[in-house]
């Protein structure tokens, strides 16, 4: 039970927060752009909005950043070259010809964090490539609702633990996690490249010993 409601916890906060990104998207799409004023106001909402989002920033098609707005404590990123990071930039080209938006593996942010970013695709207005929307998520903040869960659900306990993209975010067991997948009873949610499993110690069955 405190590994399926950590995970619709989880769920629900992603798709809320990632909903929107995909909503500030379409507004740039409909029209081919949006005035630098009211894009990065809008960023600002949503930020001040949702706990877990640390930036969100704006690429153009030579995928340099060109617009950014922060959380206080998160650094500026503006005229970054996306193009330097030879893995960032083979993800982004990928996203760009599978046409879908979806979240990186954990990373470092630049500030020192553990988290990951979520990028979207933007259009001109007739259609042709004009660069990314970038949420960065900081796990920090986006597990803060699981340690602060709502009424009626339960955190992340004692003899559990809770992995994002394969990596360990929260271990609440009493020993390290069991190497075998035999050896976990856990529960997995995945949508928009983003894979989170909450695992506790399996119950092992007994092996007979021969003659007995």
């Amino acid at each position: 039970m405190v590994a399926r409601n950590a995970l619709t916890t989880l769920s629900e906060t992603l798709q809320k927060e990632t909903s929107a990104l995909k909503r500030m998207s379409e507004r740039w799409n409909a029209v081919g752009g949006t005035p630098k004023a009211l894009w990065l106001r809008d960023a600002a909402v949503y930020i001040a909005d949702f706990y877990s989002l640390a930036s969100i920033g704006r690429s153009d098609g030579d995928f340099i950043i060109r617009w950014v707005q922060n959380r206080e404590g998160s650094l500026d990123a503006i005229n970054f070259d996306l193009k330097t990071r030879a893995d960032r930039y083979d993800r982004l080209r990928y996203l760009l010809r599978a046409k879908k938006p979806a979240s990186s593996g954990p990373i470092a942010l630049n500030y020192g964090a553990l988290g990951f970013v979520y990028d979207i695709s933007l259009k001109k207005a007739d259609g042709s490539f004009d660069g990314f929307l970038h949420g960065v998520f900081e796990y920090r903040r986006l597990l803060h609702a699981l340690s602060h869960p709502e009424p009626g659900k339960m955190p992340i306990a004692e003899g559990a633990a809770l992995l994002i993209n394969d990596r360990v975010i929260i271990n609440n067991m009493p020993r390290l996690l069991p190497r075998r997948s035999d050896d976990l009873s856990a529960l997995f949610w995945e949508r928009n490249g983003i894979s989170a499993s909450c695992c506790r110690p399996g119950l092992r069955r007994k092996r007979k010993r021969p003659g007995r």
